[in-house]
């Protein structure tokens, strides 16, 4: 009854003061690691009962009451907040609320990253449609990974490009998976020169990535290597034979001269 009140006065009380101060920032921890954060209530004389922790869902933007979190009070004035056995599902942003003397206080707001350990992003590239255009347009996606922990970009033969990235969900449901997209715009002329594109995803200090090449996607270059390959061959072997005929003709012509003239 108690924290509906809270929610309640959360959304309807015009006295809201961000006074309180809230730390860290940000806070990274491992898959099933400890998540910890601090709120300071010295300024509103309150006490760590009174604290109530909210969360941001990264998905719908909605404000609900966490309950993955649990106070303690450690040191005087700071109220701890504890996310033990941490899950991807707990990665958003919190907020410490205390209401003191009918006044509603809330802090600056934790973000909370959950990671997974070696962790390899799965890497999907869409090549463009040769009709498009004067203009080619490339996208690659990024699963698998944090996109607040990855960094997208391309390299377009020796040149480094940044492109466009955005995160979004794969559906609107509670088991909905975070991606990365990034989208990259080419002039029909740098495709036309078959450069080497490649999707680079820079997660922990690693480098992963994905290329294509235009005019050698599937088995075609494959096929086309194996029949100039085998065009070469032949053309070398009729040089070979045309050689050889000729210098047995030439050696026969040597051997009449030589009879008649002796």
């Amino acid at each position: 009854m108690e924290r509906s009140l809270f929610l309640f006065y959360l959304f309807t009380c015009k006295n809201i003061h961000p006074s309180m101060f809230q730390m860290p920032g940000v806070v990274k921890v491992p898959l099933g690691g400890t998540a910890t954060l601090q709120c300071n209530v010295e300024s509103i004389m309150a006490t760590c009962s009174q604290i109530l922790w909210n969360k941001v869902h990264p998905r719908t933007r909605e404000l609900k009451t966490a309950q993955a979190v649990k106070t303690e009070q450690r040191e005087k004035n700071l109220c701890t907040g504890v996310i033990q056995n941490a899950t991807v599902g707990d990665s958003g942003i919190y907020y410490c609320i205390a209401l003191s003397s009918i006044i509603l206080y809330i802090g600056n707001g934790s973000k909370v990253i959950v990671t997974e350990p070696n962790t390899k992003p799965t890497i999907t590239l869409y090549t463009p449609d040769e009709n498009q255009g004067s203009s080619m347009a490339l996208q690659c996606l990024v699963f698998g990974v944090v996109p607040d922990e990855t960094r997208v970009f391309w390299v377009v033969g020796q040149t480094t490009q940044t492109g466009w990235t955005e995160s979004g969900w794969t559906d609107n449901t509670e088991s909905a998976s975070e991606f990365t997209w990034s989208y990259l715009t080419l002039s029909s002329d740098i495709w036309m020169d078959d450069v080497q594109i490649e999707c680079i995803i820079e997660l922990g200090g690693k480098n992963f990535s994905k290329s294509l090449k235009r005019g050698c996607s599937n088995n075609k270059c494959t096929w086309i290597l194996y029949l100039g390959s085998g065009s070469a061959l032949l053309i070398i072997s009729w040089v070979v034979i045309g050689t050889i005929s000729l210098n047995k003709g030439k050696r026969r012509k040597t051997q009449m001269c030589k009879k008649l003239t002796g």
